[in-house]
């Protein structure tokens, strides 16, 4: 008993040494090796190994570690796994080792996973991570779907940092780029999400504020964009660089009815 006890102990010197000197590959092999033997290796393990690997950009290697976990250990992944399991896809699609269907494919399974399986306790991070990685993948009916899940949820309130998340994926939108509906449906979706945010009374950044304008400046509709400017303007929020830019692109024969 003795002898197994040092044994783990050992491992876990060893694992954490191989990490901190920088040795990755090292310490996946040294997991793999004891993986079935140790008593010691915990989930803590594999996030620190896939996390290491992000901070690397490696994101294949950040893959296979999830992989292996999934298959080969009597572990179970937590909501920490999926955020780094979010980024390792997200740095795999930015490095275009993965194509945008493929990724997107990726986070519906990892969303259907969190949301299906009672022993993973997703918070406020994991819905945020998940926005964020639809919006670099044009998908905005599974954010739409993630916010309204948020809306009626008992456990997680959304805040102005999901708020901002949400809105900034519409941000991009033009009117000839809305597949899944049509682009007054869209507009229709924002409306009702910016309502919702003031009624709760969640205060709009500039951020906030530049994501609903950007909107409107790709859908060139004027009004819609000073009556924003003028809502900034009585809650003395001033416009920034980001916000002119906007303007500019879109709105200069309009520039004597600017705010």
């Amino acid at each position: 008993e003795d002898k197994k006890l040092k044994a783990q102990f050992d491992f876990v010197k060893q694992f954490n040494d191989l990490v901190k000197s920088d040795k990755i590959d090292d310490a996946f092999s040294l997991l793999k090796e004891h993986t079935k033997s140790s008593t010691s290796i915990g989930i803590s393990d594999y996030n620190k190994l896939i996390s290491e690997y992000n901070k690397k950009e490696d994101a294949l290697s950040s893959l296979k570690v999830f992989e292996f976990l999934t298959t080969e250990s009597h572990l179970y992944p937590i909501s920490k796994t999926y955020h780094n399991l979010i980024d390792s896809y997200l740095i795999a699609l930015e490095q275009n080792i993965y194509d945008s269907d493929f990724v997107n494919d990726a986070l519906l399974s990892i969303y259907n996973n969190i949301t299906n399986n009672y022993y993973i306790q997703p918070n406020k991070k994991t819905f945020d991570l998940l926005i964020k990685g639809f919006a670099k993948v044009n998908n905005l009916q599974t954010i739409i779907d993630i916010y309204e899940q948020l809306l009626h949820s008992d456990t997680i309130t959304i805040d102005q940092t999901t708020y901002n998340n949400v809105l900034e994926s519409f941000s991009h939108l033009t009117p000839d780029s809305s597949s899944s509906s049509s682009f007054l449906d869209t507009t229709s979706k924002l409306e009702n999400i910016w309502s919702i945010m003031k009624e709760s009374f969640v205060v709009p950044t500039i951020n906030t504020y530049n994501y609903v304008i950007s909107y409107y400046s790709n859908q060139l509709n004027f009004q819609k964009v000073l009556n924003i400017l003028n809502e900034m303007k009585s809650n003395s929020i001033e416009p920034n660089s980001q916000t002119r830019s906007f303007l500019e692109q879109h709105f200069t024969d309009k520039q004597n009815q600017w705010p």
